[in-house]
């Protein structure tokens, strides 16, 4: 029987582990995860293997998986992120087979896996198999279900049926979707629709900028820079540091952007802001890191909302 204490301190250096990840303390984290698998915790291995993904050590990942399923069989998650590994790593048939030990397992998220086995399937090209296992999932309650119907269109969509994928997409935004990451997937993949469909680019352009203005994903990005499709032999890229304010509470976040001066730049980053919340925003920091003649202009990449305590006026 285990010790009460001990199972208090374990699940509290799991609770620190997970927010050394959240935070992107990813050395942290595989520490912490490590020390959870000497106490026979099977949370650890998880933690250890996504520590490991993080830090490009995809390998190390897989076998710390596979060492975690070896002594924990049972717990549907290791055999997920091990069928997911195998998936990126072009072993669909290895992955599907560690999928199916996942569902096997009690009690397991059949609905992640099955979505999850869709993505494999998709990425290897199985379009029909893909189709089939999107159609079955009810997405009614899942937060994540924009992603699915997103990627059920996408399959669609590469099937040549447009008017039935952007007829689901549609459908999805009828009612609100409020995670953020699932309604930038719908919006993304609506406007991949209705490029195809021959609609103007410039009808498409305010869409993809809402879902970036959502979560502003690389499949995002590179979208709307197509789009735009502008070059320039005087473009440079650009970082640029802008600092606003949230619900009281200060925020930075970083963009790369290739423009011709620090002022497009502005601009460009300026716009994947929601629109609340460029008022009170503000560049802290522009720096020209390298001349980019000829290169297509644009925000490049995004991080996140980094937040910190705004300063508290003393008497």
């Amino acid at each position: 029987m285990v010790d009460e204490a001990e199972r208090a301190r374990v699940f509290a250096l799991f609770d620190e582990a997970n927010q050394a990840f959240a935070e992107g303390r990813y050395e942290d984290a595989k520490r912490g995860g490590e020390q959870l698998i000497a106490s026979q915790f099977s949370g650890g291995f998880e933690l250890v293997a996504r520590s490991q993904n993080a830090l490009c050590d995809v390998d190390g990942a897989v076998a710390t998986l596979e060492a975690g399923v070896a002594k924990a069989p049972g717990v549907w998650v290791l055999w997920k992120l091990l069928a997911d590994l195998r998936s990126e790593q072009g072993e669909l048939e290895s992955a599907l087979a560690a999928y199916d030990r996942a569902a096997g397992c009690s009690p397991c998220d059949l609905p992640l896996v099955n979505f999850n086995r869709a993505i494999a399937l998709h990425r290897g090209g199985r379009m029909d198999e893909a189709l089939a296992t999107l159609e079955a999932i009810d997405v009614a309650s899942l937060p994540y279900a924009g992603r699915v119907l997103a990627l059920r269109a996408c399959v669609l969509r590469m099937k040549g049926r447009l008017d039935e994928a952007s007829a689901l997409l549609e459908a999805a935004l009828e009612n609100p979707v409020e995670d953020r990451g699932s309604f930038a997937a719908v919006c993304f993949e609506l406007a991949q629709i209705e490029l195809e469909l021959g609609t103007d680019r410039t009808v498409v352009r305010p869409l993809v900028v809402q879902g970036l203005q959502a979560d502003a994903t690389l499949q995002g990005l590179e979208l709307l820079c197509s789009i735009d499709d502008r070059t320039s032999e005087a473009n440079g890229h650009w970082r640029l540091s802008i600092e606003g304010a949230i619900e009281e509470q200060g925020y930075l976040r970083e963009f790369s952007v290739i423009a011709e001066n620090a002022a497009q730049a502005e601009v460009a980053a300026m716009e994947l802001l929601p629109e609340e919340l460029r008022a009170a925003a503000r560049v802290a920091e522009a720096e020209l890191l390298a001349a980019m003649p000829g290169a297509r202009s644009g925000v490049v990449s995004a991080t996140g909302f980094i937040f910190f305590a705004l300063g508290v006026s003393e008497d």
